[in-house]
Order: C-alpha cells, then sequence, then structure tokens
C-alpha cells in the first residue's frame, strides 16, 4: 500500500482527494440506515449502550457530509495546494474511520446478543459500509483499507466468540469479503490513479509545442489564470520574434529553421531563472512569462539578458546563423495583471523595438506615444532584413556564411 501511494505524483494525488468530497448521498444515506437499524436495535435489546453508538455514528456521519459539501465547494474556487489537499484527506480519513469504529461497535454489540433478526440487520449494515468505502473512498487506499479492517474484524470475533456453525461460517465470509474488499481497494485505486494520470499527461501534451518542447500559447494562458504568483508583487510579460527567420528558411530550408527554433528554446531554458516561463506561441513567435517581480528593473535586466544570449551566433550543422530579435515587455500588479491586455502591451512594444532596428522596448508612456507616432507613418517598403541579408542562390551555398542581420 505504501508502495502504491509513493509512485503518485503531486498533482495527481491532490486530484484523487478532492473526489473524497463527491459521495454526500451514499454517505447520508448510510447515515440514515444506521440511526434506523440502531434504534430498533437499541429498543428491542433494552441496551443504552447500542443508541448510544448509534448516536456517535449518525453524528459523524453528518459531520462527514458537512466536510464534503465545504470540500467541494473548496473544489470549485480554484487551484488547491499540497499542503491544503493533505488536510482535506485527514479530515475526510479520521470521520470515515471514526463512522466505521462506530458501526463496527454497534454490530459487535448486536452480535453478541441472542436476536438472529438483529444480527441480519448489521450483516446487512456491514456489507453496505463496507461496499460504500469500496467504491467511493478507494481513491484513497490507505484510509479505504483501514475502515474495511475496522467495520469488519470486531464483528468476527464476536461471531467466533458465538462458536455455533453458523456464526463461525458467517465470521469466514465476513474474512473472504475483507480480503477480497483489500483486493478491490487496490484495483479501483490503480485505475483511478492510471485514468488520472492519463489525463494529465494529455493536458501537458496539449500545453507543449512539440518541436521546441517549451509551453505553448495555452499553457502561457493556463498559467495566468492559475493565479500561482504572488499576488502582493508584479509580473512582466516579454514577447518577442526572430528577426530574418524568413530569409534563414530561403537560405538553407526548413530544417535548419526548425533547428534555429530549437535551439533557442534550449537557450532560454539555459537562462531563465526557475518560476519564470517561456513559451513557443507561433511560427518564431515567443513569450516569457516573469512573475513574483519585487522590483521592476527586474524585468529590464532579463529583457536585456534574453537580448544578449538570444543574438549570439548559432552552429546550426556546421552553418554560422546570426539573428535578431525585438523584445517588447509589460509589466502589471500580480494581483490586477489582465493577460490579453499585457500581450497587447508586450507585441506593441516589440513592434516599436523591430521597427527601430530591434533591441529592447519597455511597455509605458513614451512606448505609447511612439506607436501612435509610428502608426501615422507609412510602412517602410524594404523590410530590415531584406535590406541587411544576401538571399540569393550563392550566398545560400555558403556554409559558414551567416544568413540574417546580428543587432
Amino acid at each position: 500500500m505504501i508502495r502504491l501511494l509513493k509512485s503518485e505524483s503531486d498533482a495527481v494525488r491532490r486530484e484523487l482527494v478532492a473526489e473524497l468530497a463527491y459521495s454526500i448521498i451514499p454517505t447520508s444515506i448510510l447515515g440514515a440506515i444506521t440511526l434506523i437499524i440502531g434504534v430498533f436495535s437499541a429498543a428491542s435489546l433494552a441496551r443504552p449502550l447500542i443508541l448510544e453508538a448509534t448516536i456517535v455514528t449518525t453524528v459523524m456521519s453528518f459531520l462527514k457530509v458537512a466536510v464534503m459539501i465545504l470540500h467541494r465547494q473548496r473544489n470549485k474556487t480554484g487551484h488547491v495546494l499540497s499542503s491544503e489537499s493533505l488536510r482535506w484527506e485527514m479530515m475526510h480519513g479520521a470521520l470515515t474511520l471514526a463512522m466505521a469504529a462506530g458501526i463496527s461497535t454497534l454490530a459487535t454489540m448486536i452480535f453478541l446478543a441472542p436476536d438472529l433478526s438483529l444480527q441480519m440487520l448489521a450483516t446487512v449494515l456491514i456489507f453496505g459500509y463496507a461496499a460504500g468505502v469500496i467504491t467511493r473512498v478507494s481513491v484513497r487506499p490507505a484510509i479505504a483499507a483501514s475502515a474495511v479492517i475496522t467495520v469488519g474484524f470486531p464483528p468476527i470475533a464476536a461471531c467466533v466468540l458465538a462458536g455455533d456453525r453458523p456464526h463461525l461460517i458467517l465470521a469466514a465470509t465476513f474474512l473472504a469479503f475483507i480480503l477480497a474488499g483489500m483486493q478491490s481497494v487496490v484495483h479501483v485505486y490503480r485505475t483511478a490513479k492510471r485514468q488520472i494520470g492519463l489525463k494529465h499527461d494529455m493536458a501537458a501534451l496539449a500545453q507543449r509545442d512539440s518541436l521546441t518542447r517549451l509551453p505553448n500559447r495555452l499553457a502561457i494562458r493556463e498559467a495566468s489564470d492559475n493565479r500561482a504568483w504572488p499576488s502582493d508583487r508584479a509580473i512582466a510579460l516579454h514577447c518577442f520574434d526572430v528577426d530574418g527567420f524568413k530569409l534563414v528558411n530561403d537560405a538553407y530550408g526548413h530544417q535548419i529553421g526548425d533547428r534555429l527554433l530549437e535551439a533557442i528554446a534550449d537557450r532560454l531554458r539555459a537562462i531563465l531563472p526557475e518560476g519564470v516561463m517561456a513559451a513557443r506561441v507561433g511560427g518564431d513567435e515567443f513569450m516569457v512569462l516573469q512573475p513574483g517581480l519585487s522590483d521592476e528593473r527586474e524585468a529590464e535586466r532579463l529583457a536585456y539578458r534574453l537580448f544578449a544570449n538570444l543574438t549570439e551566433p548559432y552552429d546550426l550543422d556546421g552553418r554560422l546563423v546570426r539573428i535578431g530579435v525585438s523584445i517588447g515587455y509589460a509589466i502589471a500588479p500580480g494581483a490586477t495583471a489582465d493577460r490579453e491586455t499585457m500581450i497587447r502591451q508586450a507585441d506593441a512594444a516589440s513592434y516599436i523595438a523591430k521597427r527601430r532596428g530591434g533591441g529592447v522596448e519597455y511597455h509605458g508612456a513614451a512606448t505609447q506615444d511612439a506607436a501612435h507616432q509610428n502608426s501615422t507613418k507609412p510602412a517602410a517598403s524594404p523590410t530590415r532584413e531584406a535590406a541587411s541579408c544576401d538571399s540569393s542562390p550563392a550566398h545560400a551555398a555558403a556554409d559558414t556564411q551567416p544568413c540574417a542581420a546580428y543587432h
């Protein structure tokens, strides 16, 4: 059991724990049945202890329902951290075991009494609880296994103490079902874990660029929607594309163009600090999400570091390729940052950097003024790339000849 749990990833464990919140109706029904059987048995046998056990078990069942309602509401509000998920699991586990202990106590006292009709009701209660546990709680196998053992072994002992053949057969039947139940717990858990793991794997593939293995636009959207960064700190978004990328493709072919994109991704992974996310969002377009800024100059320093590293020459299968990049970035408070607004701002700044010949541009008041001025000017007829790179066949044949301007 411990080996099974150790193989869980943190994300899978959180999702499995979240499933504990969705058995409100079965738990409510079980609590009501326990109350009916317990009250009837206490009245029939005139034993106050049975009534006390019934009341405690019923209270535990409805406390568990209350915890499930709160847990379900919390699941709807968004991302649950691992530490909080562990607290929810401990509450569910404690109440599940409390219910198991209460039902076990109630059933054991009934089995110690001579009334066979009441023992039949106790048997139904035990099997109903064990079946419900296996069905609903097996996503946390340690809780499920403990509950099945707790609810089953004391009544088995009571049946053995009775000593007659029917009770011994009943004890053997209980034991066989407990052992079978353990196998069912493991099977249900493994199935649920495999399905959730597959879902996470598919989600990860959907958020990963197949060429560069960087996150894609969807991953940027998910990261910004989750709001995992500190709300009391700023966040920066950097946007850039490759100046001269089309010339690389024209001169050397798309295979070298793909190698260039892979090399850019490798450099991004190497230079970005922990917690900063780089993504490929288009053909030669990239974004960098930089949360947790205590000083806005951190964004400026990262932008210039990106520019310096990405414009170093690339050795691609023996071909020396130089490119330029035009980086624009925007900054917003973490608590109020709007992804789409920041993308528009960073894109506008990147466009201004490109019009100025490449480099780094921050989206501020000066940038907005420049954007307005540029929008009133006619577009330049020759592109910067075409003016700075010879794309003739002779040029393309020279393996070590750079293809794009170095800025």
